[in-house]
């Protein structure tokens, strides 16, 4: 889970974790193969550990939550 910053309330940092969880999950389409057998795959943006965006999941629920009892 993320550490609380101080003087952020638990919207804050529910909203706060939104945005990093947004940037994190980002993808970008390549294509690949020639002519008509062209596919599309979504890869991910950044190489970012799978244990890192499970934290910053799991931050967000837990900020949610505390928010929305």
């Amino acid at each position: 889970m993320i550490e609380r910053i101080s003087a952020y309330s638990n919207k804050a940092m529910w909203d706060y974790c939104e945005i990093l969880k947004r940037v994190v999950t980002q993808t970008k389409e390549i294509k690949v193969g020639r002519g008509k057998q062209i596919e599309i795959l979504k890869v991910p943006k950044y190489n970012t550990e799978k244990h890192v965006v499970d934290k910053i999941v799991e931050s967000c629920e837990y900020y949610k939550n505390l928010t929305y009892p």
